[in-house]
């Protein structure tokens, strides 16, 4: 409990709440959140939307998210 000492009660506490709040409700259907166009699960390697990642194959989609483009990662 030194001055220095990370505060990792805090932190585990607050690991569990979170864990307890998003495991207390059944787990989301991707249909329904995954085509709105607010949807960023690609962030920060994409800010593009679902629409212009529908019709990649999975490869496409791989190869672009690897690639690290200068214009922020949007290839």
């Amino acid at each position: 409990m030194d001055v220095n000492d990370l505060p990792l009660d805090v932190y585990c506490d607050e690991l569990r709440y979170r864990y307890r709040y998003h495991t207390s409700s059944p787990a989301p259907i991707a249909e329904d959140f995954i085509q709105e166009e607010r949807e960023s699960s690609a962030i920060p390697l994409s800010f593009k939307g679902y629409d212009a990642w529908k019709d990649r194959s999975k490869y496409e989609i791989r190869q672009a998210l690897m690639t690290k483009d200068e214009g922020g990662y949007d290839s």
